[in-house]
């Protein structure tokens, strides 16, 4: 469990180190431990009742009112004001709560989601944006791979159980696409996103998982015979490495069709093989595989 000094949490959630210790000594919000320097240091859990504390007084809540309240009541009163926001601001929430490792924020913000949207529209219209967004702090360097992978860990966790809904269509009359996420690390959202979407609709799909080498693939093509292998290359590529990427998996993969999303200028590669198709987002890979769906 993580601790955190007053800086810490200050830093966390706006809140001067001050208006803390003022609201632990006139309401008992939170209740420090102390080290053995008589420091006072703060578990994950006072951090992410303080953060939704600090968002609710933002937002016109009085400090005595939500004092009174016990911590679910909280969670339930921070909900419901995120749930009305406009998309974009619920990004800028749900990106400080990954921030600050707030999984209890981030997955509420989800799950609220998918109950209004359907998980598939959640995937697309939230968590893909979202991790556009995180890829572009991470450049940056104001944000690190545990913030992402914690992320990425919590949408992993969610995405299980809703997955359990559509159960997967074992039908030989449909159709059959392989995910292979041949960049396993950055491709989590992307890979789960196009799950969603195929098995909404009754599309058998098989996702390899994470670290599949790509050698594999030669024997994936002979056990299963898909009607065609689907991966995502969304990172900046050279023209010559994403040729060589596609060179690669032609070569286990015979001539079954290969579908790429990717957001990559496709004038800078005028020479694909014929069995490559590419789409610009998931949605519109997704849209394609219905249109080719036998009943």
């Amino acid at each position: 469990m993580g601790l955190y000094t007053i800086k810490d949490i200050a830093q966390l959630t706006s809140i001067k180190p001050h208006t803390i210790r003022m609201w632990e000594k006139r309401y008992g919000i939170l209740q420090p431990k102390r080290s053995e320097n008589n420091n006072r240091y703060y578990c994950q859990s006072e951090v992410s009742l303080l953060s939704k504390i600090a968002y609710l007084t933002q937002n016109g809540h009085k400090i005595g009112k939500l004092a009174k309240l016990s911590r679910e009541e909280l969670a339930r009163m921070a909900e419901d004001t995120i749930y009305n926001k406009p998309d974009e601001e619920k990004e800028d929430l749900l990106i400080k709560a990954i921030l600050r490792f707030d999984s209890d924020t981030i997955g509420d913000t989800i799950y609220r989601s998918m109950e209004a949207a359907g998980a598939y529209e959640t995937f697309i219209n939230m968590l893909l944006p979202i991790a556009g967004r995180l890829n572009l702090l991470m450049m940056a360097g104001r944000i690190r791979q545990s913030h992402i992978g914690h992320f990425f860990n919590v949408v992993k966790k969610i995405f299980i159980s809703e997955a359990a809904k559509y159960p997967p269509n074992k039908s030989c009359n449909t159709i059959h696409l392989v995910l292979y996420p041949f960049r396993s690390s950055t491709q989590y959202i992307s890979m789960a996103a196009i799950e969603c979407g195929l098995r909404q609709h009754g599309i058998r799909c098989t996702e390899l998982g994470q670290n599949c080498p790509v050698e594999d693939l030669s024997e994936v093509f002979i056990s299963l015979k898909p009607d065609a292998f689907v991966t995502v290359l969304y990172e900046d590529v050279a023209t010559n490495e994403f040729y060589n990427i596609i060179n690669r998996m032609n070569g286990f993969i015979g001539n079954t069709p290969l579908y790429i999303v990717s957001d990559e200028d496709m004038k800078e590669f005028p020479r694909l093989p014929l069995n490559v198709r590419v789409f610009p987002d998931v949605s519109t890979l997704v849209e394609y595989a219905r249109s080719l769906k036998r009943d």
